[in-house]
């Protein structure tokens, strides 16, 4: 073989040699762009990555007969000392915030279930949320851009773009009527403080509840917003109330960012 064909063979064998490498590469941006964020069915109790905002004891994991199998297990008392959780408010959540966050542009799909106790006493004077994303500290003080909640014993949703913007509101379901029962939700949510591209679809068991086209649904300047489940009631010592304990409980949980 002659030295210009040696070159040229050796050339060629490199070139092949980097589109094998490259394409594993190319296979695994792929992969990280639809990424599984998070995913818990509590089969090895509370992840120890996880922010446990409430009381000692409040939150566990246990059997539950309506999961048939580990559920988390929130329960939080109108006694209770919560001078030590987050901002001093009556709460008892879990906080995402260490493990990821809600990045503009990106669709997020969150898929969590909940179960409500047959012993459960909706508060017909004040709310109380069970899911919700938090602005993170670029967005500043107010009331979460997306949150989900027992209202006079019906459920409601609330979306915003801002402290001071008016929310969007959707009231659905019978709170009363899933008692005992699983509840699936899923979230379709890409955050756009704008609104031009965002996307805020949440399933109740498969129906689709919640659709709020075009709506900002993040606070400006905002990519650190987090997810929280659990109970928080935050009047509940400061306003008049009609219940002196919250138990709910919440099965296996999975948070998926797609691409762009």
């Amino acid at each position: 073989m002659k030295n210009n064909e040696k070159k040229l063979y050796f050339v060629g064998a490199c070139f092949f040699i980097f589109l094998i490498l490259i394409k594993p590469a190319h296979a695994e941006a792929t992969k990280e762009d639809n990424k599984i964020l998070y995913s818990d069915s509590w089969s090895d109790g509370v992840n120890h990555l996880l922010d446990v905002q409430a009381p000692v004891n409040a939150i566990s994991v246990v059997y539950s007969s309506a999961f048939n199998g580990n559920a988390l297990r929130v329960s939080i008392h109108h006694s209770d000392d919560f001078s030590s959780v987050a901002n001093g408010t009556p709460r008892g959540e879990i906080s995402f915030a260490r493990i990821f966050r809600f990045t503009p542009g990106f669709l997020y799909t969150v898929e969590w279930s909940t179960s409500i106790p047959s012993d459960y006493k909706f508060d017909s004077m004040q709310p109380e949320l069970f899911a919700q994303i938090l602005q993170g500290a670029h967005g500043g003080l107010g009331p979460p851009p997306f949150s989900v909640r027992f209202v006079d014993a019906r459920y409601q949703v609330e979306i915003r773009g801002g402290a001071r913007a008016v929310p969007h509101v959707f009231v659905f379901g019978d709170p009363g009527a899933d008692k005992n029962n699983v509840v699936h939700w899923r979230l379709n949510y890409r955050p756009d403080h704008a609104g031009t591209s965002a996307v805020t679809d949440l399933f109740m068991n498969g129906k689709l509840v919640v659709h709020c086209k075009e709506c900002e649904n993040a606070y400006a300047n905002d990519d650190d917003a987090y997810l929280k489940i659990g109970i928080y009631k935050w009047w509940w010592q400061s306003r008049p109330s009609d219940v002196d304990e919250r138990t709910l409980y919440f099965g296996k949980i999975s948070v998926r960012r797609d691409e762009l």
